[in-house]
């Protein structure tokens, strides 16, 4: 094998192996199952004594349900009255014995055997726990000794696969305390329409549409049937027969492969010839859900029974063509199937149906956004917008011959100011002369004027009395200091006092002051106006408000506030009070001490764009270059990356793993998010091993691929329209139950797509434990109101057996009639 290939394989796999042990780490072990407390009367007192036993039975069934929405999206089990009696019968035995058991006496030692009392089938199984009913002197609720009774199942990963197992619907409860009152026993009977077995022939009926004899077959047997049910490669068996007449063949084009699925010794298959008018829709289900099989079944048919069968004898030829049964006698029609029962050692561990998987415009590019850096800035405190008070200044020269304004000459000096909307309580007027005019009446008469015109101005547009006026006057000294210093020829004025100065500029007729008029004078002539002002918070003032409010602490270089302020924009963005104005408008210079602040504004543009663009991506390679070390905006850099990578060997699928890996080591970063990031890389491997030439060195990547992508994937993706995505590539894999388990979380979401909804109805109806759960039944129900026609066709081609799910009955009967 390839060296360079061996070395990519091996990293991946030694990564998958890190993740896989953090998979394994029971993940129901920190349910608290919080929602439920909603219900006041679970969060009170609970005494063995006085118990309401509606209340606890209540909180019971609300635990258990909110457990099974939390780990697999589940639809809430329903109370089964006659289902209740055998776990009560169950919990009183196990109080009486003072032990936690599922097991009785004879007669009715098993739970199966206990079913029978009230007419139920033995599909159906029972888990049971023990709590101590109180804790001293402490406050215990009933949700408290619900949780305590829920706990013991889900540390035991074996019996909580059983309690969230989607297949069930229906479940009872049953609840007893020993004669001590030390402890509370609990029985929990899951089961489906399957147990109810409603449509059972009666026993004196001779003519019955299934095989009476058992034919030596047992019931599933966990330890013989594990691998089997786990197999997704023997789907493929239901393709392989195919009825010419009323002759079963059993075609396939290479036996070799075949051997792999059930040539082991003690495999077989058993056809199972079930008819339509086993479902009629005017009557219940004629099947006896005690039997292993629904119909007529042909005795066992082992690997070496199909080659001896094989009729084709070319010695070079791997392809099988064996006759393995005929029509049965009683079948007088074409309205049948054939389901495939997986034999291990005589016991049935699967059954193989008619199915018909569908998935289309699946197609989707997921927008992964920017990570937002709020920890590298500490904050002292959070920003809360308020009504600041402010004093603003600006100047307005004067004019030798204007001596009135009007506010429209005034307004764009305030506007040049760029200060977001205020109002105006007080204004200082200061009108300035030059010093040689100080002393001058007719100028000093103009200063006074022009001070008034201004005032007027102001009072025109806002009133009479709204705004509180100081008018002053002055002489310019401190300007004439400050500028004349730089004459070359009369800089020594600025040394005399005020007096010896204006001296000196008005004497010989003013010929000092004529000389200093152009460049010094006549700037000293203008009045100074500040503004006291009250910046508005109010409605989308505030958003101006703000952004002046950050721009102002960027310039000052006081980042604790800044990132304050950033802050409290990025909330408002995501609660989309703000949008594209903020981001446009703020102003932050492009160094290091800003890189969090950098990284944030792209963060905002992004979500306000709802995309990743080429041009932001440039950016966050300079705002990374600041400081690669910042996890947030590593991330960030790395989510670009692979926006934009075109795969073009093993060593860039390398190189790009470890860089996506090295995330992982930074605990700042969400984990959900990196699997986001890595989850999309991996999409771009699939695609890119795909459409390479097939080695074995690609075959084995792109197993550890899907492997690597079942590790890192979230529980619930961020759309779905990604968890569809996925969905298809598992659905192309034959990983149906993956498949399920990615859609799941989506199927109350009202978005979804017709294409996403019909697609999960073709996958869930492809065996047993998943066409009864009730996510099946929502999901036909929702395709009926979507697309009637449409459903009709797609059930057409699928199994009659999905109306072993009554609800899905009614369904098909009511719109495909």
């Amino acid at each position: 094998m390839n060296k360079k290939y061996s070395l990519l394989i091996s990293i991946i796999i030694f990564t998958f192996s890190g993740l896989t042990f953090a998979q394994n780490i029971n993940p129901y072990l920190n349910f608290t199952g919080e929602s439920i407390k909603t219900n006041k009367d679970y969060t009170k007192n609970y005494n063995p004594v006085d118990c309401n036993p509606n209340i606890l039975y209540n909180c019971m069934l609300d635990m258990i349900n909110a457990a099974r929405a939390e780990f697999f999206f589940s639809l809430p089990l329903k109370q089964n009255i006659k289902m209740d009696s055998i776990a009560q019968m169950q919990a009183e035995y196990q109080a009486q014995k003072m032990t936690r058991t599922i097991e009785n006496i004879a007669p009715y030692k098993f739970t199966s055997q206990r079913l029978r009392l009230v007419g139920y089938s033995h599909r159906a199984t029972e888990l049971a726990s023990k709590a101590k009913s109180s804790r001293g002197i402490e406050e215990y609720s009933y949700y408290d000794l619900c949780l305590e009774l829920i706990t013991p199942i889900l540390k035991n990963m074996k019996q909580a696969a059983i309690l969230f197992d989607k297949k069930y619907t229906l479940i009872g409860i049953g609840i007893g305390v020993d004669k001590d009152m030390k402890n509370v026993y609990v029985s929990y009977v899951l089961g489906n329409d399957r147990t109810l077995n409603e449509g059972k022939p009666p026993v004196y009926q001779k003519e019955v549409p299934f095989t009476k004899s058992k034919m030596g077959l047992y019931d599933y047997d966990e330890q013989l049937c594990k691998k089997c049910m786990e197999d997704n490669n023997l789907e493929v068996l239901s393709e392989y027969i195919k009825l010419q007449g009323d002759d079963v063949y059993f075609i396939c084009d290479d036996y070799k492969k075949l051997r792999k699925l059930i040539g082991k010794e003690d495999d077989a298959i058993v056809l199972d010839f079930v008819q339509e008018s086993q479902y009629d829709c005017d009557k219940k289900n004629i099947i006896d859900n005690d039997r292993l099989n629904r119909g007529f079944m042909t005795k066992p048919i082992t690997y070496e029974m199909l080659l001896s069968a094989n009729e084709i004898t070319e010695k070079k030829s791997t392809k099988l063509q064996a006759l393995i049964a005929t029509v049965p006698e009683e079948i007088t029609n074409n309205d049948f199937e054939i389901t495939i029962m997986i034999l291990k050692a005589k016991s049935v561990c699967r059954t193989i149906i008619k199915k018909n998987i569908e998935c289309k415009n699946a197609a989707y590019q997921e927008k992964i956004p920017f990570l937002k850096d709020e920890t590298t800035i500490p904050i002292k405190g959070e920003f809360v917008p308020v009504e600041e008070t402010e004093r603003i200044e600006f100047i307005i020269p004067f004019s030798p011959n204007k001596t009135t304004y009007t506010y429209e000459e005034i307004a764009p000096f305030i506007q040049d100011l760029k200060k977001p909307y205020f109002t105006i309580n007080k204004v200082d007027i200061i009108a300035h002369n030059s010093l040689n005019y100080s002393q001058d009446a007719k100028q000093i008469q103009l200063q006074k004027k022009r001070a008034e015109s201004i005032k007027s101005a102001f009072q025109q547009r806002y009133g009479q009395n709204s705004i509180t006026f100081n008018i002053e006057y002055n002489d310019s000294w401190e300007e004439f200091k400050r500028d004349v210093v730089y004459s070359e020829n009369y800089y020594d004025l600025t040394l005399f006092s005020k007096e010896n100065a204006y001296e000196q500029l008005t004497k010989n007729k003013g010929e000092i002051a004529k000389a200093l008029e152009t460049d010094y004078l006549s700037k000293h002539r203008f009045a100074k106006i500040v503004l006291h002002i009250t910046y508005s918070i109010e409605g989308s003032h505030e958003q101006d408000y703000v952004i002046y409010k950050f721009n102002q602490t960027v310039a000052q270089n006081n980042t604790s506030l800044a990132m304050a302020i950033q802050k409290y924009i990025m909330l408002q963005i995501e609660n989309k009070k703000y949008a594209s104005k903020v981001v446009q408008n703020i102003s932050i210079p492009m160094k290091a001490q800003f890189q969090p602040l950098l990284n944030n504004h792209f963060y905002m543009k992004c979500l306000v764009e709802n995309n990743v663009t080429e041009s932001m991506c440039i950016e966050m390679e300079k705002i990374f270059g600041l400081n690669p070390a910042n996890p947030y905006v590593s991330f960030n850099h790395n989510l670009c990356k692979i926006n934009g990578i075109s795969l073009t060997s093993m060593n860039d699928i390398n190189t790009m793993q470890m860089e996506i890996e090295k995330l992982y080591t930074y605990p700042l970063l969400p984990r959900e998010k990196i699997n986001s990031l890595n989850l999309e890389f991996q999409f771009k491997v699939i695609d890119f091993l795909e459409k390479s030439p097939q080695t074995m060195e690609t075959a084995t990547l792109l197993n550890s691929t899907y492997a690597k992508i079942k590790t890192i994937r979230n529980p619930k993706l961020d759309s779905w329209q990604n968890a569809y995505k996925l969905a298809s590539i598992f659905i192309k894999n034959g990983d149906y139950n993956y498949t399920l388990s990615l859609m799941d979380p989506f199927l109350t979401t009202p978005s979804i797509s017709n294409d996403f909804i019909f697609s999960y109805v073709s996958v869930a109806g492809h065996k047993e434990e998943t066409y009864m759960s009730d996510n099946f039944a929502n999901a036909v129900t929702l395709a009926a109101e979507r697309d009637r026609t449409r459903l009709c066709n797609l059930l057409d081609k699928m199994s009659i057996c999905i109306s072993d799910n009554l609800k899905v009955k009614k369904v098909i009967c009511k719109q495909c009639k």
